[in-house]
């Protein structure tokens, strides 16, 4: 990961209100970076029954690129619209290097030539200098234009003529690479490399303007998230889940709870991803995505068991977010949503996840359905056979949660 730190070019994007920032910001120190980040999206999209979509980290960055565009297009605007602006201004070394010949040339050193050989001279010793194009800068430039390529291609597919501002811009900016040969791939700059770019004035400090704009992909996952994946409404209902499972983590923290990372929230092995442990020796498994804590205790989904009955893949059904303890089960359902009836149909997969578990698991289950604070403060709860139903906003289900946790 790159250790540049993006200049403050960038309007604050605005966090959603009903995505509990904190939450978010907690789940998220989950991850080095990109990568898992990444993996784990894709591995919520594809089990999101919101919308039917074919999720990759392929296509989550290309939503982010887009986003990315939007960001890079009024500093784009301010680029050269010819080639020749940006040749004119490329600065130059000249290295001088030893040369010697059986003729004199301008770059003879007599005293030189009288110094090394016999006289009269039958070899002209001295000096020449040639023209040489400043490394770092064209590296910087090569990696500048590469990355715009693919960011503006990823926006272009989602919002066909966006690039129309600037498509001057661009091709010449595509046409000084041809010319100078920087089309491929190059490694990222670093923050001194563009720091000296920037020093070089006119157009190249707008190039660094753009690179320290471009590294935002490789950024912290944390910025990578609010800077190019908020933005993007379909992205949005992925994160409030990272958000509710990182509010889980910061009410045990306040209740007074350790808590433990033993796996990634990237990781596809059955097992639990924290370990949560009181100051009298109680312990509760939280696992992100819950389908998985059948197979780890080698025990039977009564769903998963009828299941197999039928064609397909016959998974267990799986809470968005589970606390396992001894005798207890917290699952919780995260639903992104103002439609009513999509946030029913919450309700009912919450029934069904306080069947499925108490069967062995667990013989008391508070199962809880979690919604953006937009719907209201909501605050609801009601007993049933297997423990408690529950309906709560974000704000609320920490509440909620923080009362459970203090009175274990």
């Amino acid at each position: 990961m790159s250790d540049i730190s993006v200049e403050p070019l960038l309007r604050a994007t605005e966090i959603p209100e009903d995505i509990p920032k904190s939450g978010l910001a907690e789940a998220l120190r989950s991850f080095g970076g990109r990568g898992g980040l990444l993996s784990t999206l894709t591995r919520l999209g594809n089990n999101s029954d919101l919308v039917e979509r074919e999720w990759s980290e392929v296509e989550i960055l290309r939503r982010a690129r887009r986003v990315l565009f939007s960001h890079l297009e009024p500093l784009l605007v301010r680029w050269p619209t010819s080639s020749l602006t940006w040749l004119d201004n490329i600065p130059a070394e000249f290295p001088a290097s030893r040369t010697t010949s059986n003729r004199p040339t301008s770059g003879t050193s007599w005293r030189e030539t009288r110094v090394r050989g016999p006289w009269p001279p039958r070899e002209f010793h001295g000096r020449s200098r040639t023209r040489a194009l400043d490394e770092v800068l064209i590296r910087v430039l090569g990696w500048t234009i590469g990355e715009l390529k693919l960011t503006c291609n990823a926006a272009i597919k989602s919002a066909p003529g966006c690039d129309e501002k600037v498509s001057k811009q661009l091709q010449a900016a595509n046409d000084v690479a041809e010319a100078l040969g920087l089309n491929g791939e190059w490694e990222q700059p670093d923050r001194t490399e563009i720091s000296a770019v920037r020093r070089e004035g006119a157009p190249w400090v707008l190039v660094a303007d753009v690179a320290s704009t471009l590294a935002i992909l490789t950024s912290s996952a944390e910025q990578f998230a609010n800077e190019l994946l908020i933005p993007d409404p379909s992205t949005r209902g992925l994160l409030f889940h990272l958000a509710a499972l990182g509010v889980t983590i910061e009410v045990a923290k306040k209740a007074g709870w350790k808590v433990t990372s033993v796996a990634p929230l990237s990781d596809s092995v059955a097992r639990p991803n924290f370990i949560l442990r009181s100051k009298e020796g109680k312990n509760f498994e939280l696992w992100f995505e819950g389908g998985g804590a059948w197979r780890y205790h080698k025990m039977d989904s009564p769903y998963a068991t009828i299941s197999r009955h039928l064609p397909g893949n016959a998974r267990p059904i799986s809470p968005d977010i589970l606390l396992l303890g001894q005798s207890t089960a917290i699952s919780v359902e995260c639903k992104y949503s103002n439609n009513a009836d999509y946030i029913r149909s919450g309700v009912q997969e919450a029934l069904a996840y306080s069947a499925d578990l108490s069967n062995q698991l667990a013989t008391n289950v508070k199962s809880l359905v979690v919604v953006p604070d937009s719907n209201g403060q909501l605050s609801s709860t009601t007993e049933i056979a297997t423990g408690t139903l529950g309906l709560f906003s974000s704000d609320q289900y920490a509440a909620y949660m923080l009362e459970i946790l203090e009175s274990c």
